[in-house]
């Protein structure tokens, strides 16, 4: 259920579920909010399909992950050596992996005088996002995957 907060924007939670309540209130810790049904029916799906150890395992890859950890924490420098282009695409409610971050790594890369591409969708989804239907978002990722020789 915490997993699954993550990857929404607040936005997109509270159009989706405000403070609605299933019922009347009745001061319990039983699911009384439809966010709160939602969540437990999400989280009950994905328990059942998924191994949480290797969700946990997958979660602290994630956050150990530091490209630039063995060069000073410089990213520029990790990424000196690269020989690829890049399409870096950021949506503007992802907290996870925030358009900042992916600045980020435009500069390191522009840094090394490698072809890059940027591009910065506005999406209410947070880091779920990528899996909705954004015309936008699919137009880009067509275009750059048009120019792709094989």
């Amino acid at each position: 259920m915490l997993g699954h907060i993550t990857y929404l924007s607040d936005d997109a939670m509270g159009e989706k579920f405000g403070r609605k309540l299933k019922d009347k209130i009745k001061y319990s810790f039983d699911v009384e909010f439809e966010m709160e049904s939602y969540l437990r029916y999400q989280g009950d799906k994905f328990a059942a399909e998924f191994d949480a150890n290797t969700y946990l395992r997958m979660t602290r890859a994630l956050d150990y992950y530091d490209p630039a950890l063995e060069f000073g924490g410089d990213l520029s420098n990790a990424l000196n050596n690269v020989k690829a282009e890049f399409l870096v695409v950021s949506f503007t409610s992802d907290w996870r992996f925030s358009p900042a971050r992916s600045r980020e790594i435009v500069k390191a890369l522009l840094d090394n005088e490698l072809t890059v591409s940027y591009a910065e969708v506005t999406a209410a989804h947070g880091h779920d996002a990528f899996l909705m239907p954004d015309v936008h978002y699919h137009n880009i990722l067509r275009s750059y995957l048009s120019k792709i020789k094989v």
